[in-house]
């Protein structure tokens, strides 16, 4: 038991360290694989699992975490931006759309309570707003009430946040209780120990008197 709890802790110990020495890079690589799927994956070629699968998980990201985009804010390129700028998806909905093709992908777009998109044509780009997102690049001055403008990497991240304090609590509260696991772990240990030498040593003693006493008895008269 003892070993099983001390190679727990060392490995949740060993977990924590790198995760936290290659928090960074992790960043780095979440980041590059959430633009690498919406430039080049994102809403073409369905036919193929792996675009299909990007393209819907991508809409629900966006949906669920209010966020458009891979990372940064209103005038990253990388943002809202990002699909007009970069996209296989924009380049493809121009060619067969024309002027009239979206800036952006419908879940990108603000809802109501009933999920019905709350101005679509603003959203999208369709009705131009002065110096606002989408149909201008950035740097913007303006503002689109109906667009989502965080990137999902920043939005995911502020989610984390918000829950990091019970994640930490959490683990926390885990090292104390393998702590004290390891603790009670050595204290039952040590009695044991004791009390397989102490036990050993009474049972010697015993043996040894009881071989006295029927020595004894065997070489005593019998009085009649």
């Amino acid at each position: 038991y003892l070993i099983v709890i001390i190679c727990l802790f060392v490995t949740f110990l060993v977990v924590g360290a790198i995760g936290f020495a290659f928090y960074t890079e992790l960043q780095d690589a979440v980041k590059f694989t959430l633009e690498t799927s919406i430039a080049k994956y994102y809403g073409i070629n369905l036919d193929a699992d792996r675009n299909t699968e990007i393209t819907t998980a991508t809409d629900a990201v966006q949906r669920y975490f209010s966020c458009c985009g891979a990372y940064g804010g209103v005038n990253s390129t990388r943002s809202w931006y990002l699909y007009q700028n970069a996209s296989a998806w924009y380049q493809a909905t121009t060619v067969l759309e024309g002027n009239k093709a979206p800036f952006v992908p419908l879940s990108c777009c603000k809802r109501r309570a009933d999920s019905s998109v709350q101005d679509q044509p603003r959203c999208l780009g369709n009705v131009n707003v002065t110096n606002a997102p989408p149909a201008n690049p950035p740097p913007l001055t303006g503002s689109n009430a109906a667009l989502f403008i965080e990137g999902c990497f920043d939005a995911m991240q502020s989610f984390v946040s918000a829950r990091i304090l019970v994640a930490g609590a959490v683990g926390i509260s885990y090292v104390v209780l393998m702590l004290a696991g390891i603790i009670i772990g050595f204290i039952f240990a040590r009695f044991l120990a004791v009390a397989d030498y102490y036990g050993s040593k009474y049972t010697a003693f015993d043996s040894s008197a009881g071989a006295a006493g029927g020595a004894g008895s065997s070489s005593s008269p019998i009085v009649t």
